[in-house]
């Protein structure tokens, strides 16, 4: 069995961010934190490669990789460790539109894929989803959203399963 440190350390991270939050917005000598913080080198890397952090960075021919000399926490790690997510959750907000001939090629494949349906039932669906204005097709979408949160456990069910595999 190893006493090595795990690398990642989300404690030693939430650590280092933390203590550079704290002198924000200077840039700090971080040389003399290597010996508090196990695989520091590893994870200032790590902190900076995830844009976290900004790092100055010495390399001698001698060294493997370049050494960390100073460091400062960026505002992607300012967001990052406040609990409503900052700046970036408010100005990260994705809209996301879908085409009408989009919405119904959903909806056919559903259609298509159901195994309630007989192939007359399925095409007549079809034809009456191709008819419909973008307007109707709107409405179709509305609904099927309020029908969805209706079943809302399995919502939440899903969303966690979709959560977990990311």
């Amino acid at each position: 069995m190893t006493n090595e440190t795990p690398f990642p350390n989300r404690k030693v991270e939430l650590e280092i961010l933390q203590k550079l939050l704290s002198q924000y917005p200077r840039q700090v000598d971080v040389q003399q934190w290597k010996n508090d913080f196990p695989e520091f080198d590893k994870e200032i890397h790590y902190l900076h490669e995830h844009e976290l952090i900004e790092c100055k960075f010495f390399q001698t021919l001698s060294d493997m990789f370049p050494k960390p000399i100073t460091a400062k926490i960026s505002h992607k790690g300012v967001d990052f460790l406040t609990d409503d997510g900052g700046l970036s959750a408010i100005l990260g907000v994705v809209t996301i539109k879908l085409h009408n001939d989009t919405i119904k090629y959903l909806i056919e494949s559903k259609i298509l894929s159901s195994t309630e349906l007989n192939q007359p039932e399925k095409q007549k669906y079809i034809a009456q989803l191709r008819s419909l204005p973008a307007d109707a097709t709107k409405h179709v979408v509305l609904k099927l959203a309020e029908k969805g949160l209706e079943n809302f456990p399995t919502v939440l069910t899903w969303i966690s399963n979709l959560a977990n595999q990311n």
